[in-house]
């Protein structure tokens, strides 16, 4: 009960502190003085604030300066490691039975399975644990259309979070045994530290990368954009969720 509680309250407060939701509520702060209260120099300076908060949070350099030294934690995979084992982390999906399987996922669970199936066929012999509340079973679906024996593929749907999965997997991985973690740039360190925690010994290999290090600065990259947008949520929500491991004491 408690820990349901606990998990309710963490997503509530991740919702509230993402980009979008906080520079709104900051100019809806500043407008209600505005409208409502004589104040009119702080609502002038909050609404100000919101929208500027908006603003850097959605061009490219700003989205990029927080979310590259998240993902560059860790090197990619390069392969040559002894592994039987491969654990994919799930990241999210579309409850809706009548789309095809591929669209049921979302786009981070798509590519950490797209990486988790092409490191199946570069690691001959290897299984595939794939992980996620609702979202296992679906990824075990995709895998098993895409050509991975359902009999190589561990569905683990119990886990809610990244913290029940390690603690799930820790029920299948052999003490001192090395195996592929693939998930999300922005969350492997995260997820290593959660992994760790419960004394496995994943080896990292990111995928999802959201940061182009390889483009060069242009003229349009100081304008507004969803994507960079979607690029600072995703940085803030690492940075919210390692704080809050580390407070609870599930990462060192």
């Amino acid at each position: 009960m408690l820990e349901s509680a606990i998990f309710i309250f963490k997503k509530i407060v991740g919702g509230l502190l993402a980009p979008m939701s906080l520079g709104l509520a900051v100019s809806g702060v500043g407008l209600l003085l505005l409208w409502f209260t004589s104040r009119q120099l702080p609502g002038r300076i909050i609404v100000t604030g919101g929208f500027l908060l908006l603003f850097l949070l959605s061009i490219r350099p700003v989205a990029d300066l927080l979310l590259d030294p998240i993902e560059d934690r860790y090197p990619v995979y390069e392969g040559g490691a002894d592994v039987k084992k491969i654990v994919v982390l799930g990241g999210g999906r579309t409850v809706d039975p009548e789309l095809p399987l591929m669209s049921q996922l979302s786009s981070a669970s798509r590519s950490r399975l797209m990486e988790g199936i092409r490191l199946y066929r570069t690691h001959p012999g290897t299984e595939m644990i794939l992980t996620g509340k609702d979202i296992a079973k679906a990824a075990a679906n995709v895998a098993i259309a895409l050509g991975v024996p359902e009999a190589d593929i561990i569905p683990l749907d119990s886990p809610k979070d990244t913290k029940d999965e390690a603690r799930a997997v820790r029920g299948i991985i052999n003490d001192n045994e090395s195996f592929l973690l693939v998930t999300s740039a922005s969350h492997m360190y995260r997820a290593m530290g959660l992994f760790r925690k419960q004394g496995l010994d994943p080896i990292p290999a990111p995928t999802d990368h959201m940061v182009l290090r390889d483009r060069k600065f242009r003229q349009d990259d100081i304008f507004p954009s969803s994507w960079e947008m979607r690029k600072s949520q995703r940085a803030i929500y690492e940075i919210l969720g390692t704080l809050w491991a580390r407070l609870r004491g599930q990462i060192d």
